[in-house]
């Protein structure tokens, strides 16, 4: 008789803890999910509010040089030290280049240029977090107060409330022996509280794998210096290798971007160059040109899972370098946390339950409020009840 007493206090200790976070930190839950789940589709979002920098008529190419020095030219804080060069995926697309000034203290916001590949015309700028795709990633984020700042830190306890959240939600929804077959059941019909309540634990137990994958990685990413290094300690997971550097010889001048897009593709003949890392001003750094390959299906990798670095001035391939060679932990903790966060790991399919993962903290929070509210109520009327009674 111990044991089930004992399993009815935790029971109760725990429906408290599940049922005060809601209440205390609910809406909050809500508007992240609510947030990040449309930002499942910023790419879409951008392209549809955004078309006229993002669509070009279809027209032979120029020299990739030519969409560089374009967007640099057009850069509002003069020379830039950091490049990065999107290429059109199809025909009748843009070219993106992301250029920012230098990092550290006093550096200015990212900004990013949109070039016509037919003509090196340079069809709009601006920065990435002016458009409304990029607030909303914003909002989801740090709550539009900005990174590494305070907002950015309770975004990342609402990941740490919500694995409370579901870890309490499925001790709670957990069916005892033989009663798996109505453990997901919604009764119509009996009324709203008997609705509401099926609705909440079902939705809690169908969703529990993608919210804790969101939070998990959520975690990670606002708290990388201290979730990584535990994590390292038990999984074999390398960092990332360090990028080699170019020789700047003597007299020898830097490589035209076109020249180094020619080398990776020799490198990676069965893949196509879908971005490219262009060092400015004396840097001795590699030009990188990430590759996509036909059979990488995976959304995460759509600008590509292998990296040719380039010499910048003798045009040699320094390393390639594919994220399927890397070793799993490595790929775990360095390639796998964001894309797992977003969906994008398992592609369109991937999103689409992120997004719907995204939606049912507000639904939790709605039901959840309904049946406390009721319970209150019930209570309240009891208690009067009581107090009635003797006269």
């Amino acid at each position: 008789m111990a044991m089930p007493a004992v399993r009815g206090r935790a029971r109760r200790w725990i429906a408290r803890v599940h049922r005060w976070l809601g209440l205390s930190l609910g809406i909050l839950a809500a508007f992240v999910g609510l947030t990040g789940s449309i930002s499942v589709f910023q790419p879409e979002i951008d392209r549809l509010l955004n078309p006229a920098l993002h669509y070009a008529a279809p027209a032979e190419p120029v020299p990739i040089e030519q969409v560089v020095k374009s967007a640099i030219a057009a850069h509002p804080g003069g020379a830039p030290q950091f490049v990065n060069l999107r290429l059109p995926r199809e025909a009748g697309r843009s070219a993106s280049v992301l250029l920012k000034d230098r990092f550290g203290p006093g550096s200015q916001p990212f900004h990013e240029v949109f070039v016509d590949p037919g003509s090196g015309r340079v069809l709009g700028d601006r920065r990435p977090e002016d458009s409304v795709a990029g607030i909303l990633v914003a909002l989801h984020s740090h709550l539009l107060v900005g990174g590494h700042s305070w907002g950015e830190t309770l975004v990342g306890f609402v990941g740490v409330a919500l694995l409370l959240f579901c870890v309490s939600g499925l001790y709670m929804w957990w069916p005892r022996r033989g009663g798996w077959r109505t453990a997901l059941r919604v009764r119509r019909g009996e009324g709203g509280y008997r609705l509401g309540y099926d609705l909440h634990r079902t939705t809690g137990a169908l969703l529990a794998v993608p919210l804790l994958a969101a939070g998990l990685t959520g975690i990670v990413l606002v708290f990388p210096s201290y979730v990584r290094p535990p994590l390292r300690a038990v999984i074999d997971a390398p960092p990332p290798p360090r990028a080699p550097r170019s020789d700047p010889a003597e007299g020898r001048s830097p490589i035209t971007v076109d020249q180094a897009l020619a080398v990776a593709r020799a490198a990676v003949p069965d893949a196509r160059p879908t971005a490219v890392q262009i060092p400015q001003g004396a840097a001795t750094g590699t030009i990188q040109v990430r590759l996509r390959r036909a059979d990488d299906r995976r959304q995460h990798y759509a600008d590509g899972g292998a990296v040719v670095h380039v010499d910048r001035y003798s045009a040699g391939v320094h390393a390639v370098r594919r994220v399927e060679e890397r070793p799993v932990g490595g790929r775990l903790l360095h390639e796998w946390i964001f894309p797992t966060h977003t969906g994008e790991i398992a592609a369109l399919a991937g999103r689409i339950l992120m997004c719907v993962a995204g939606l049912a903290p507000s639904l939790l929070l709605g039901t959840g409020l309904y049946l406390w509210l009721r319970r209150r109520r019930a209570r309240r009327a009891r208690r009067e009840g009581r107090a009635a009674a003797p006269a």
